[in-house]
């Protein structure tokens, strides 16, 4: 049987902040454990804010091998239709 995340990765590119991905990954267990619904949003601007490297824009493909990599679950934001009508 294959573990999923950390476990199972040999070599490969090392991230760019080691440190920044544990607090991240941390901090996404934390809040998922108080019963906080995280969105892709959230994930995001936590990890631009607590990361060192200058130009780090946690972009949708830096996401995705995140979310893999530690087998990260994220809720999707639902969009709401509009009722309202425009009264001319």
């Amino acid at each position: 049987m294959v573990k999923k995340g950390i476990e199972n990765k040999r070599g490969g590119r090392k991230p760019l902040d080691f440190d920044m991905e544990m607090k991240v990954y941390m901090w996404y267990k934390k809040e998922i454990a108080e019963g906080r619904e995280l969105t892709s949003k959230d994930v995001k601007s936590y990890a631009k804010e607590h990361c060192s490297v200058k130009n780090f824009n946690a972009s949708k493909g830096w996401l995705e091998k995140f979310k893999n990599k530690y087998s990260l679950k994220l809720t999707r934001l639902k969009r709401v239709k509009s009722t309202k009508r425009i009264e001319e």
